[in-house]
């Protein structure tokens, strides 16, 4: 009887349901303001030496980034989960992982490097 009474009690929560809710879309304005990477990886190893790398991007689709060849700001745009940049023949686009409060971790292939960039939101 207390095996019945234990699948049955497995079957009733397992019918359960819970609200689970979604994932809130990201948009271009999520992005705005300075973003400085606290934790960086380079082809899947931590690297440290982007410890004081960062990047600012603006509301007029500027975005600036010590990460860049060029000191100047660049043009960018965003497209479900892809930030595109030009003008930086090094880092064309960022992919965006993971957008959670001020914690976004954006992913981009650096010359010959895959690159990992976990930011925080100054």
């Amino acid at each position: 009887i207390s095996s019945i009474f234990i699948i049955f009690l497995a079957l009733a929560l397992a019918g359960c349901k819970t609200d689970v809710p979604p994932e809130k879309e990201i948009t271009q304005d999520d992005l705005v303001g300075e973003w400085e990477i606290f934790y960086a990886e380079r082809n899947g190893r931590i690297t440290k030496s982007l410890e004081k790398g960062k990047f600012v991007f603006g509301a007029d689709n500027l975005v600036s980034s010590n990460l860049f060849n060029r000191p100047n700001s660049l043009n960018f745009t965003y497209n479900k989960g892809t930030i595109s940049i030009e003008g930086d023949p090094n880092m064309t686009s960022l992919n965006i992982d993971r957008l959670q409060n001020d914690t976004l971790v954006i992913s981009s292939k650096m010359k010959v490097f895959n690159m990992v960039f976990h930011l925080k939101k100054k």
